[in-house]
């Protein structure tokens, strides 16, 4: 009504945008960009486990477990970094030491640690502006993690009588 015409800042942000190349939901109305996305998501688990026997009524295990995945979504337009990454970098250990006493009574000790640490690593970095069904050209989604460490101690004795087993622990 006032004949300003459109608005010079948001005509230049739209420049930043590549040209639809598909019909989208509403052909002529709302369109889309589609590209084949390079996505590289590495998936890494390690495991090790060590058993010993001490004597023969005595035994020790070890083991330890480490996740480092990676796992990225595709980035808003070609070229730009991932929008997010998933990152799970887990671990875990335990050990154990088992002693019979004799041939019907055992008891099992057992301790594990486990920690879980995953995040989302995201672009955004700050607030931004956005238009109704039009995509930014960074990814809105923000950082977010969590650890969590969890501490287990089990101590178990099992005492066998004929077809029977009775487990105090």
């Amino acid at each position: 009504p006032l004949g300003i015409g459109p608005s010079l800042a948001s005509a230049e942000y739209f420049k930043r945008f590549p040209v639809p190349n598909d019909p989208g939901r509403y052909p002529g109305n709302i369109e889309a960009f589609r590209f084949a996305a390079p996505l590289e998501n590495t998936f890494r688990t390690y495991i090790t486990r060590l058993d010993y026997r001490v004597s023969g009524s005595n035994s020790l295990f070890g083991r330890l477990n480490f996740q480092d995945d990676a796992q990225a979504s595709a980035p808003q337009f070609p070229g730009l970094a991932y929008n997010t990454t998933t990152q799970a970098k887990n671990w875990g250990t335990a050990i154990g030491w088992d002693k019979s006493f004799g041939a019907n009574l055992i008891n099992t000790w057992r301790y594990g640690f486990t920690r879980i640490d995953s995040a989302n690593l995201g672009l955004r970095s700050g607030n931004f502006s956005s238009f109704r069904f039009i995509d930014t050209p960074t990814g809105q989604t923000s950082t977010n993690g969590r650890v969590i460490d969890t501490n287990n101690i089990i101590n178990d004795i099992s005492w066998l009588k004929g077809r029977h087993t009775v487990k105090f622990g």
